[in-house]
């Protein structure tokens, strides 16, 4: 049986404010702030950096190590055989 070793993290960050104003919910209206609220993106170097450092943080007390390295994090988990 195979297993995962490492993976590789990416920081994203979520757009919290849709673009437009919010309006009634109307499943047949295009509703511009929906269609763009929580969209996804690449974290800029600041927000990467805190979210990646707690994201190794939190790993730590179930034996995953993540070593962050610029915009990127690898993650290796430590075998419990």
């Amino acid at each position: 049986m195979k297993e995962v070793q490492s993976i590789t993290l990416r920081p994203i960050v979520l757009n919290s404010i849709g673009e437009g104003q919010p309006e009634a919910p109307d499943r047949l209206a295009n509703n511009t702030f929906l269609d763009t609220c929580g969209l996804s993106a690449p974290a800029n170097a600041e927000q990467g950096a805190y979210i990646l450092q707690r994201v190794a943080e939190l790993s730590r007390p179930f034996g995953t190590r993540v070593d962050v390295n610029g915009d990127r994090a690898t993650g290796s988990v430590t075998s419990g055989k």
